[in-house]
């Protein structure tokens, strides 16, 4: 039993470390592109983008059983897509300018863009599935 939570642990550190890596060099890449960005603009940042949209595509895959392992799961969706992913950095700067309504409402908005990301994405992940199953069929 302590094995096999040791060796979950292990893999959601693993995926965390590579997640947290992978968001640091795109928030270097994302860095000129934001500072020429007005201020309401700039908590969109590529990581989240990206993690919203693995986030679908991870889902869908596991629905339908194409990724089944418990330590792969605790990789990717734990680890790798939790050290990907945060909340906007921006709302912690306006909540400590005071700008409270201004940081829950990046916040909220946020949280829609996002959810409605990663359901296109299950979305064109699910025709993807289906369009590989038809043409196996087909032959």
């Amino acid at each position: 039993m302590r094995h096999r939570q040791f060796k979950t642990q292990f893999f959601i550190f693993l995926g965390g470390a590579l997640g947290a890596c992978l968001r640091l060099f795109l928030s270097m890449l994302d860095s000129p592109l934001y500072d020429r960005l007005p201020l309401t603009i700039s908590f969109l940042h590529t990581a989240d983008i990206l993690s919203c949209a693995l986030i679908g595509i991870l889902y869908c895959l596991i629905v339908h059983s194409l990724i089944r392992g418990p330590y792969l799961r605790a990789f990717l969706q734990t680890g790798f897509l939790g050290g990907l992913s945060s909340f906007s950095v921006l709302a912690v700067f306006l909540a400590r300018e005071h700008s409270y309504i201004l940081s829950v409402l990046i916040i909220a908005l946020e949280l829609i863009f996002f959810v409605i990301l990663c359901a296109i994405s299950f979305a064109i992940t699910l025709s993807i599935l289906r369009l590989i199953a038809y043409k196996k069929v087909r032959g």
